[in-house]
């Protein structure tokens, strides 16, 4: 047996549970449904306004605005702007201009509109999960193969973080210093072979984490449903349910 096989027969145990642990650490589907459910209770509430207005301006130059729900002028010849209906866009916006948007609102509307916006806030995103871990420094290598042959590019690694935007790749850094690793590409597995028990643990954190996460995120939405439930009924009498 060659020493390359051999080298991965005794990290594939390793590598086996890396590669399974990657479906669960992906946090996509949660980060959707808690957006969802956001976007579902301030759905609630609408109309948010009866009147039409620009509230202010956003980093990027375009303008938020209110009427019977939320818009954003993304150009001046937009009248009216674009109705926000992503639920990924609205769960962003309203958790940095919510408060912006409040004193706007109708007043039936404006203390559960207040308390849900500060909930929304207290929501942690799964997507902004990073765990990290500080290991001894070691020298890892990549290598590609060109037509001058094999080139080893070796990093001097002193930390390995794993963002959970990006479950596949771990990132090793050293200082400024920073080198992207996919897990799953089997060219990178001289890369992971000496510190592969270090991204097991890594791993094994990130899916603690997100544990942890989900039982606060879990309360908050279950406070954001009971404020909304009453609005949501409502609205279901005013258009013929039951």
């Amino acid at each position: 047996m060659g020493l390359i096989v051999e080298g991965i027969r005794r990290v594939k145990p390793q590598v086996d549970f890396i590669v399974g642990s990657i479906p669960k650490v992906n946090v996509k589907s949660l980060q959707e449904k808690m957006e969802k459910t956001v976007y579902d209770c301030f759905r609630a509430l609408t109309p948010l306004s009866y009147e039409y207005r620009v509230v202010c301006t956003l980093p990027n130059g375009d303008e938020l605005c209110i009427g019977e729900w939320v818009r954003v002028k993304y150009s001046r010849y937009q009248k009216y702007g674009t109705v926000i209906d992503y639920a990924s866009t609205f769960f962003n916006l309203i958790r940095s201009y919510g408060l912006r948007l409040k004193p706007w609102v109708r007043k039936p509307i404006k203390w559960d509109f207040e308390r849900l916006v500060e909930l929304a806030v207290s929501l942690k995103p799964y997507r902004e999960i990073t765990v990290e871990i500080d290991i001894p420094e070691t020298v890892i290598y990549t290598y590609w193969i060109g037509d001058g042959g094999v080139t080893l590019k070796p990093f001097a690694a002193k930390k390995i973080v794993l963002s959970l935007s990006y479950p596949s790749f771990v990132t090793f850094v050293n200082g400024e210093e920073k080198k992207d690793i996919h897990i799953t590409d089997g060219v990178n597995i001289s890369a992971v072979e000496d510190v592969v028990n270090h991204i097991v643990e890594l791993y094994r954190r990130a899916d603690a984490q997100i544990v942890a996460v989900r039982e606060h995120n879990e309360k908050v939405l279950e406070e954001m449903n009971r404020i909304a439930e009453p609005w949501k009924l409502t609205n279901i009498i005013k258009n013929g349910g039951f």
